[in-house]
């Protein structure tokens, strides 16, 4: 599996250099998925990754290392993904990444523009901080769904493999940040 060019860690945020569509698929097809030397390549690309698309869209696409090992061992239960401006808040089921079965790996993707550029955090959470059973109330499930919402945000970290310095909300919540590729790559041609 060839990951490089790495990134720079302290770099100014700039476009991310993408990669061929259908990518990282075939890094989580990988039978070294997951191992630490995957891992260290993935570290050393950096994440989320971007992948070509069509001339509008690129597709990112977030990994991140569960500490604890896979499924069997870790108390993680779900990573939630917090993107500024993509995630509804407002969801009773926000964007989450999955894990891909006997490995540390979470993954998850996004189609976004080519010149999307956002803050993001990553959220795991165990089985306590799972939702709650939802009341069929609207109003009364907004504001269940609202403070459940609000108590995930202390859990809330930076994404340790992406190479751009880590900044925070007003409140102190770790953000990363990414950018897309822009302008549009022409068509061969």
């Amino acid at each position: 599996m060839h990951i490089l060019p790495a990134a720079r860690q302290g770099a100014a945020v700039s476009a991310q250099s993408t990669v061929a569509a259908g990518t990282v698929s075939r890094w989580l097809q990988a039978e070294t998925a997951g191992q630490p030397a995957w891992w260290r390549q993935i570290a050393q690309r950096g994440t989320p990754v971007v992948e070509e698309h069509d001339r509008q869209q690129v597709r990112f696409t977030w990994l991140w290392r569960d500490p604890h090992g896979d499924e069997r061992r870790s108390p993680i239960r779900r990573v939630y993904l917090d993107i500024n401006g993509v995630t509804d808040h407002h969801s009773t089921e926000p964007s989450t990444l999955q894990r891909l079965a006997g490995t540390d790996i979470w993954h998850g993707s996004f189609l976004l523009p080519r010149d999307w550029r956002g803050s993001y955090s990553l959220i795991p959470v165990q089985d306590a901080q799972l939702p709650p059973l939802f009341s069929a109330d609207r109003a009364q499930c907004r504001q269940q769904q609202r403070t459940w919402w609000i108590s995930l945000f202390p859990l809330a970290i930076a994404d340790p493999l992406n190479p751009y310095p880590a900044a925070s909300t007003r409140i102190g919540q770790p953000l990363s940040l990414a950018q897309g590729r822009t302008p549009p790559i022409s068509a061969p041609g």
